[in-house]
């Protein structure tokens, strides 16, 4: 059997080919030129190799060679599916993966997947310093890929073959490559955030606020809902049903002081708190995203250095170490190593606790 080609113009219409396992040509259309642009023929044509073409073969059909695009494509379209928010959305996560996979896919298209290895992979990282990505990018888009052929392989998609030696491949180390290092986050200074505070609206304000009270990360402050926040006692318990680590069956309880409390007075709802401020809007609330650029748009105005909320967390974190040394900010960002969390995860509730009282 052979790989369905890309589409091309045939007849007006945009069809692919292939030879089934009897070498028997088949066809299949994709629309009319007219009404489909190339790219989308295409994104209409890698969606069936994923979710069709290949749905029901595998290596135990030795006529059957899956080529590099088609594994991104089947892959992909599996990341989409497996990581999900609690709305049902694709999660950065799913998006990540696509960033990866498309150096391979644009440097190796139509190659067989399982020839895949050492060389090739080494070809793809030196394209990716070329593009000017930092080394800790460069690195976790090679592991990323890397973990695209071991889910194949368990999908017993691919045989046995040279991308097994992938594993051997060393990250670059810091300082002994041509990759360029990422510049260290670090916290804005407090003049700036006071002068984007003045140009941001009420609703971005008051999350800039809460945030550095509570040190919390972006995506946990954007999806905040009043049902998710237990409102009894000096100290408020807000747990994210989402969270960086919650695919580890981690939990996340954030702790809200007092100050922190007044701000969200306002806001208090069952629901999400922080609903976009444009009517015609389609989200539930407002993402880190549109976060982010109210953030960029502010600074602009403001006449400041970008800055991003990333950096309020780290504002935060460095005032609550500075106040009450490592362990609290560990305790509080909800940096606890995994074995040790579980030891102390009532003292670092309290130490949250304590921390909120004086602090946020």
């Amino acid at each position: 059997m052979t790989e369905p080609s890309p589409p091309k113009d045939h007849s007006g219409y945009w069809k692919t080919w292939w030879r089934d396992s009897a070498r028997k040509l088949r066809w299949k259309s994709f629309g009319s030129v007219k009404k489909l642009s190339r790219k989308k023929a295409y994104d209409a044509y890698t969606r069936w190799l994923a979710e069709e073409f290949y749905a029901n073969l595998a290596v135990s059909d030795p006529s059957t060679t899956m080529t590099v695009r088609s594994l991104v494509a089947r892959y992909q379209a599996h990341a989409d599916a497996y990581y999900l928010d609690r709305d049902g959305k694709p999660t950065g996560e799913a998006r990540n993966i696509a960033y990866a996979t498309k150096h391979l896919a644009a440097e190796y298209p139509d190659h067989a997947a399982h020839t895949i290895g050492l060389k090739e992979m080494r070809a793809v990282r030196d394209k990716m310093i070329a593009a000017d990505l930092c080394r800790n990018v460069i690195n976790q888009r090679i592991n990323k890929t890397r973990r695209m052929f071991r889910w194949a392989a368990g999908q017993d998609l691919i045989p046995d073959g040279e991308w097994m030696k992938l594993a051997h491949l060393e990250p670059l180390p810091p300082g002994r490559s041509k990759a360029k290092e990422s510049e260290p986050v670090l916290p804005v200074p407090q003049a700036h955030i006071d002068k984007v505070l003045a140009e941001l609206p009420g609703t971005h304000a008051a999350m800039v606020q809460v945030q550095l009270l509570t040190a919390m990360r972006p995506g946990e402050l954007c999806a905040m809902r009043g049902v998710d926040i237990q409102q009894s006692g000096d100290i408020w318990w807000y747990t994210p049903v989402s969270h960086k680590t919650a695919w580890r069956g981690k939990a996340r309880e954030i702790a809200v002081g007092p100050q922190a409390r007044a701000i969200l007075a306002d806001w208090l709802c069952p629901g999400y708190l922080w609903k976009p401020t444009r009517k015609a809007a389609v989200q539930q609330h407002i993402t880190s995203n549109a976060y982010l650029w109210a953030i960029y748009r502010a600074c602009d105005r403001a006449k400041v250095d970008r800055w991003s909320p990333g950096q309020l967390r780290h504002n935060a974190l460095t005032a609550i170490r500075r106040e009450a040394g490592l362990e609290a900010a560990q305790a509080v960002g909800g940096h606890a190593k995994a074995d040790t969390t579980e030891i102390y995860a009532e003292r670092n509730k309290e130490l949250a606790a304590e921390i909120a009282r004086r602090v946020g």
